[in-house]
């Protein structure tokens, strides 16, 4: 008994792996190569570099691949290898329907020298955690203890599958755009059938309608379609069973694929001139499900649906064309395109209400200086002016000092000696109010700057690629009037259906 990989100590050296398997079923040979970057960045060369979850996932198969001990050996001869499973999975010596094909997994370091190799065959029976194993390019296969599900071979479980990280009680607007992008003779147009602008309300936990808007071929403008608004009727209802599982299904959106974009589109998917002419990015936009209108726009085959948060964030989701078939589906089962992109909608975060500060109330002018003339004439005439120094002389005479009115010069220093203490009260409630004023904007650009920087790190996530989803997951999400109205409780129960009547001749109801 003894170590595997000897010389394989240090998990942190790891900085790629390759894992290359066998489709039975399809008879192709899937690689799948995960690797760190100049960067210092996680990625999947096989697609195009997608950014990858890897670290935690690479450091967990190094510690598995260290600590590999050969418990046993079950054979030296290369005859018996296709016996323990562990025929080695390369394209240019297995044939198709080819059988016992392992599944290779490739580790190297930042130079691309290989720290550890093995092909990993069948499962010991009555044992299924120990397996036999080979090294690559050797004879021998060995008996170890081996968790195989720690090895993952498929895209998804090397990336961030929650595409768009929100929780369902963040949502408080859904807008879906029910449509079709379809090739007429003057070129591709845009066929409406809804639009239906609708609202959550998180402490009733209920929908509502904003506006629901249904089209009408125009026969003056086969490109301008007619808007009819529609409202509920009193027999009408928004079904919250659908759009709670709208809202459930966008929290648990995972994507299984991507493509990259054509170069030329922009976050927002316009297109600037460099596309317009760019017959290559034209063509992958078009097996995507994404085309020109005559209007010079890029729409979405199937429809889109804007999903509003209650921090101002706003997602768009737009659904291409039906790609591929789902992996280990038991029957047939669909993925599609899905183009997605982040807004701002600053009309959720509308400015604070300030509260506007006290005035001082007005100065009452100085009363007017009396003249001699009315001096003398007013009350005693002058016997004031004669009583008054004496009474000052009285006062001291007695020991009596009388108050004297502080200079210009003393009320300055005692003002200066306490700069901070109000002078009055409206002073005091001016400064209230001005604190809070300004806490109100400090708190309302915050949230305005924190929901654009979210929309940015969004849109640098997305900007560059199409996602492929579940075909369930679009049917859960893009929905149709059929889907989001039905028929009111109220109008079952009083009598507007045949149900109704059908209830009423039960209980009575004669010809």
């Amino acid at each position: 008994n003894g170590s595997l990989f000897e010389n394989f100590t240090d998990p942190l050296a790891a900085k790629s792996i390759e894992i290359v398997s066998y489709d039975e079923t399809m008879g192709s040979i899937e690689t799948l190569k995960v690797q760190q970057n100049s960067e210092g960045k996680w990625v999947i060369p096989s697609k195009s570099d997608y950014p990858a979850d890897a670290q935690n996932q690479l450091r967990d198969v190094a510690n598995s691949l260290m600590s590999l001990t050969i418990l046993d050996v079950a054979t030296d001869l290369r005859e018996e290898h296709e016996l323990f499973g562990v025929v080695e999975p390369d394209a240019d010596k297995v044939k198709a329907g080819a059988k016992n094909v392992g599944r290779m997994v490739k580790v190297g370091d930042s130079t691309g020298r290989s720290l550890a190799s093995l092909v990993i065959g069948k499962p010991e029976r009555g044992n299924p955690k120990r397996r036999f194993v080979r090294i690559p390019n050797q004879d021998p296969v060995y008996v170890v203890e081996l968790e195989l599900e720690k090895i993952k071979t498929k895209f998804e479980d090397w990336i961030e599958k929650d595409l768009l990280k929100i929780e369902p009680t963040s949502i408080e607007r859904v807008v879906i755009k029910d449509y079709s992008v379809v090739p007429t003779n003057v070129g591709m147009i845009l066929d409406p059938r809804m639009e239906a602008d609708l609202k959550f309300d998180n402490a009733a936990n209920q929908w509502g309608v904003n506006e629901i808007v249904t089209f009408r071929r125009n026969p003056k403008s086969q490109a301008e379609p007619l808007r009819i608004p529609n409202t509920l009727s009193d027999t009408e209802e928004l079904n919250g069973e659908k759009l709670n599982n709208l809202k459930t299904a966008l929290d648990a959106l995972q994507i299984v694929d991507v493509l990259r974009k054509p170069k030329g589109l922009s976050a927002d998917l316009k297109a600037d001139q460099s596309l317009a002419n760019n017959e290559e990015g034209l063509t992958s936009l078009s097996s995507a499900g994404f085309h020109f209108t005559t209007g010079g726009d890029i729409r979405s085959a199937n429809g889109e649906v804007v999903v509003g948060l209650k921090d101002g964030v706003e997602l768009v989701l737009r659904f291409g064309d039906i790609t591929g078939l789902q992996d280990d589906a038991s029957d047939v089962k669909l993925n599609r395109f899905l183009f997605a992109m982040a807004r701002f909608d600053e009309s959720r975060i509308p400015a604070p209400d300030l509260e506007p500060e006290p005035q001082e109330p007005p100065v009452a002018p100085p009363a007017e200086k009396a003249s001699p003339e009315a001096k003398s004439e007013s009350g005693n005439g002058g016997a004031c002016q004669d009583d008054k120094p004496a009474a000052t002389d009285d006062a001291q005479a007695q020991g009596v000092t009388t108050p004297t009115k502080p200079d210009a010069g003393s009320a300055e220093a005692a003002a200066q000696a306490k700069p901070d203490e109000p002078k009055t009260a409206v002073d005091a409630e001016r400064e209230r109010i001005k604190k809070s004023n300004e806490k109100k904007l400090a708190d309302w650009r915050d949230r305005k700057k924190k929901a654009a920087d979210q929309v940015a790190d969004l849109n640098d996530r997305f900007a560059d690629w199409y996602y492929v989803i579940s075909e369930d997951t679009y049917k859960k999400i893009h929905l149709g009037r059929a889907d989001i109205i039905r028929e009111a409780t109220k109008a079952k129960d009083e009598g507007f259906n045949v149900d109704a009547f059908r209830k009423l001749e039960s209980e009575g109801l004669k010809k």
